[in-house]
């Protein structure tokens, strides 16, 4: 529930984005009646009416992909995320120097949107794999689109809010791959979370992924002692009280209120739960 909210939150800051800049494109004159007409039925929720066919586009202008965006948003708000999938894709493929780089940070922000959807319907492990893959790669577009953007508060806000869907996929992905491949993914998310301390200093977040990642980091060691009974225990079980102290201290700062709680107290319980499992 809670990466299924931040995801949605990152696309409806940056679809407002996107629409404001579609306001900049009116002015200058450079929109038809078409894409005005559009916007106009999008704005006033006729989404059912932006996707008709009478309102769709071929060719690779500025203008096509802004419609192909518009319609891929009111799929997405009618719940035909397949459909909206196509749109923002065909939005993807007509990407050129001319597209303005905001509306490229929302169109790889919707598709990310997008795939995770399907994450949350689908019980395969190796489409999730493929699925946290091109999650992955999506939020790199988005996060190298937004370093080209100049220095602004809605550029911080925006790289603050996909540095967080970033480390909560990288969380995903632990979850995923070989035991030897852990460490490599927990070194990226320690570096995600480091910028993100940065982002969000005091705050709590770059203590809160760091412990996540570490605590599924040791995972494997811990369950190999508690099932096999090989390995350091009083080690592992150092280990796993510094995180959960640690965790603890969570509760005290601005990350334990901005919607987490949840997410917090039941990582503690976990780590509680190993805890006990190992002293036995």
């Amino acid at each position: 529930m809670q990466r299924q909210m931040l995801i949605r939150r990152v696309y409806a800051l940056l679809i407002a984005v996107f629409l404001f800049s579609l306001a900049n494109f009116f002015v200058s004159g450079c929109a038809t009646t078409k894409l005005k007409k559009i916007k106009a039925l999008h704005e006033s929720g006729k989404y059912q009416d932006v996707i008709k066919p009478d309102n769709n586009c071929t060719g690779n202008s500025a203008e096509c992909f802004q419609i192909k965006l518009l319609r891929a948003d009111s799929y997405y708000r009618l719940g035909d995320y397949s459909q909206s999938l196509r749109d923002v894709n065909e939005a993807i493929n007509k990407i050129s120097p001319e597209i303005p780089r905001d509306n490229v940070e929302t169109v790889y922000a919707l598709r990310a949107n997008l795939l995770f959807e399907q994450l949350k319907s689908t019980d395969d492990f190796e489409k999730k794999k493929t699925l946290v893959h091109s999650l992955e790669r999506d939020l790199n577009q988005a996060l190298a689109t937004s370093e080209e953007l100049p220095a602004s508060e809605q550029k911080e806000i925006n790289e603050r809010k996909l540095y967080l869907l970033q480390a909560e996929t990288l969380l995903m992905k632990m979850d995923l791959v070989e035991i030897d491949s852990l460490g490599i993914v927990y070194g990226h998310l320690q570096e995600v979370a480091a910028t993100l301390g940065k982002l969000t200093e005091g705050e709590g977040y770059e203590q809160y992924y760091s412990l996540r990642g570490k605590f599924k980091d040791i995972q494997p060691q811990v369950k190999q002692v508690i099932f096999g009974g090989e390995g350091d225990r009083e080690e592992l079980l150092g280990q796993l009280t510094q995180i959960y102290q640690q965790g603890v201290t969570l509760r005290n700062l601005p990350i334990y209120q901005a919607g987490y709680a949840g997410a917090i107290d039941r990582f503690l319980e976990n780590v509680d739960l190993f805890m006990k499992q190992l002293a036995l």
